[in-house]
């Protein structure tokens, strides 16, 4: 249960750090809107079978493949404004919903299974012409083309560099204490491991990638972190935008 704590004009209820913990884990699930859900009608929808669930999979048009990484609470359509202009150009885009997210099934998940799905979407779809990732999408992705995906080129639109400042601002919004964050803290290493700060750190993740690369960050992201990323790329291009979540748009 949630733990009541008196003041003198109301009640407020905190979060254990095991609830904090779930939360953490469990991404908000949204209807999509109405150009969404026209976009998914023009779509071709298959099931890519994967672990730990199958994978709802989105293709439009027809040529060399660009693949569509949705963010954390997102879904593939919400990154369908680069759809029509992508099949103009004479390509295939590629979306899919990642675990726990849109169509495809689960309530919880992290970004290792974000890059896990990445893989299996690649193994299947190969060949990959470009990735086009947001948010943590964007560090799922360098994930899996550290560990070996292939693809010709990558975009990355507001990449979270550091999970540790994801942690920072989910306890901020949150509202919780330092001592309810580091719980919070203490139980994801328990669960990813101690490593888990380096391991999905975006910033470790491409000091060995040989691809052209292209960085967009937003307002809302540290301009250090963008810079920590892109300068181990051998691409290195920033352009700032204004909204992590508009960027898509």
């Amino acid at each position: 249960m949630t733990q009541p704590e008196n003041t003198a004009s109301t009640r407020v209820y905190r979060l254990t750090a095991h609830q904090a913990f779930e939360k953490f884990f469990t991404p908000s699930r949204k209807s999509p809107p109405q150009p969404e859900q026209k976009l998914e009608e023009q779509a071709d929808i298959f099931i890519i079978p994967a672990k730990p669930v199958d994978i709802t999979a989105f293709s439009w048009g027809q040529g060399p493949t660009v693949l569509l990484v949705h963010g954390w609470g997102g879904r593939a359509t919400q990154m369908g404004y680069f759809v029509k202009p992508l099949v103009d150009l004479g390509y295939r885009v590629l979306a899919f919903d990642a675990p726990a997210h849109g169509k495809t099934s689960g309530t919880q998940t992290n970004g290792f299974e974000f890059a896990q799905a990445i893989k299996t979407v690649v193994e299947k779809e190969d060949p990959i012409d470009s990735i086009i990732a947001h948010s943590l999408g964007s560090t799922s992705t360098t994930v899996a083309l550290s560990e070996g995906v292939i693809v010709g080129k990558v975009v990355c639109l507001a990449a979270v560099c550091y999970l540790s400042t994801t942690l920072t601002t989910f306890s901020r919004l949150g509202k919780f204490s330092q001592e309810l964050e580091e719980e919070l803290r203490g139980l994801i290493e328990g669960k990813l491991g101690k490593d888990i700060w380096q391991r999905f750190s975006a910033d470790t993740r491409v000091n060995n990638l040989k691809i052209p690369a292209l960085l967009f960050h937003d307002n809302a992201v540290a301009l250090a972190n963008a810079i920590a990323t892109i300068e181990k790329y051998l691409m290195k291009r920033v352009l700032q935008l204004i909204s992590h979540g508009l960027i898509v748009n």
